[in-house]
């Protein structure tokens, strides 16, 4: 019985030294990808945006124009429509004011210009950058729909080099909204129910898809309501399976915490200030014929550095995850929030 019971504790050592090597050798291998195909997927795989009809035609758009000058006068203001900006939901009308007239005298009168045209709202913009026009923003009565598959087939997000580039949607002048995560560098969406965060969402999870491979990108999505975000499992950028245990969304998140110390670690190693110089470093070093091997690791291993991904946790409801796991996750967000941007680490939160 001695004999076996040392036989067993000797045993149990083994695993735990063997599991303690292969946590070591995780974060060094974690991001290898269960796919070897980097083709990235088209716009034809989308809805094409259809014209259904909802927008307004130059001759109504010069109705609405002489229409609004003539109701500017009624005010006792003069001023002339310079240029017509038609978006998907609003259209903006530049004016150009008679000299000596105060653009808040245009902003007190708004609710009667509105009422004068049979609209809802009309929002005066007082200073347009770059120009020296005022802009009076009239609701469309048809909003027109606008599909991903135009933002995602446009220039601006083709042209657009970041991995991390978000398609958001069109502005008020119908022109595509493309930005960057990097430089953002983190997000919060808001918004009452119903208002369409789960949408914006899918969007951005969608511009990530159509833009990186899982070398560039890797994803960790937590979705307390087990619903909006289960159609991505399976997908190559996940690092684990979408997360709905809100138990798993803390350890989740305590594994971006420790990722990225170690990331600084390296950083500081190498003497880089980000996750790009540090990915030109070892990608400069490999071609060389010189590569470099992490220095965190034990002197009888050597793992070869490898280029690291950027890490975008997603998630969706976080009022629902601060209700049930908030004190454990309340410091590591906070934490990601202050310093992971340098480590190429960023969050969504809905």
């Amino acid at each position: 019985k001695v004999v076996s019971d040392k036989k067993e504790k000797i045993e149990k050592e083994t695993d735990d030294t063997k599991d303690a090597k292969d946590s070591k050798k995780a974060s060094s291998t974690v991001y290898k990808a269960e796919t070897t195909d980097t083709t990235l997927p088209g716009a034809e795989l989308l809805d094409r945006a259809l014209d259904d009809g909802s927008s307004l035609t130059q001759s109504e758009l010069n109705q609405i124009a002489d229409l609004l000058e003539t109701k500017l006068q009624e005010f006792n203001v003069e001023a002339k429509v310079v240029s017509v900006l038609p978006g998907p939901v609003i259209t903006r009308f530049e004016i150009q004011p008679a000299p000596g007239t105060k653009a808040s005298r245009i902003t007190n009168i708004s609710q009667d210009i509105a009422r004068s045209l049979a609209v809802s709202s009309v929002r005066v913009v007082e200073v347009i950058e770059g120009k020296s026009v005022i802009g009076i923003e009239i609701p469309n009565t048809n909003r027109k729909m606008v599909r991903l598959s135009e933002i995602i087939a446009s220039g601006e997000f083709t042209n657009a080099t970041s991995p991390l580039s978000l398609a958001l949607g069109h502005d008020i002048s119908g022109k595509s909204v493309v930005v960057d995560l990097a430089k953002m560098p983190h997000l919060l969406v808001a918004g009452t129910t119903g208002s369409g965060k789960s949408v914006g969402i899918n969007a951005m999870l969608l511009s990530l898809l159509f833009k990186s491979d899982p070398t560039d990108v890797r994803l960790i999505l937590i979705d307390p309501k087990m619903l909006e975000l289960s159609v991505y499992d399976g997908i190559p950028h996940l690092l684990t399976p979408v997360i709905t245990d809100m138990t798993d969304a803390s350890n989740g998140l305590r594994w971006c915490v420790a990722e990225m110390d170690r990331r600084y670690k390296l950083m500081s190693e190498m003497g880089v200030r980000n996750l790009a110089g540090f990915n030109k470093k070892v990608s400069e070093a490999k071609a060389s014929g010189k590569p470099l091997f992490d220095p965190f690791v034990e002197e009888d291993e050597e793992i070869e550095l490898e280029a690291l991904p950027s890490i975008v946790v997603v998630v969706d409801e976080f009022a629902d995850m601060m209700m049930l796991v908030g004190k454990k996750v309340e410091h590591l967000i906070a934490r990601i929030a202050q310093k992971a941007r340098a480590a190429g680490i960023h969050l969504i939160l809905a």
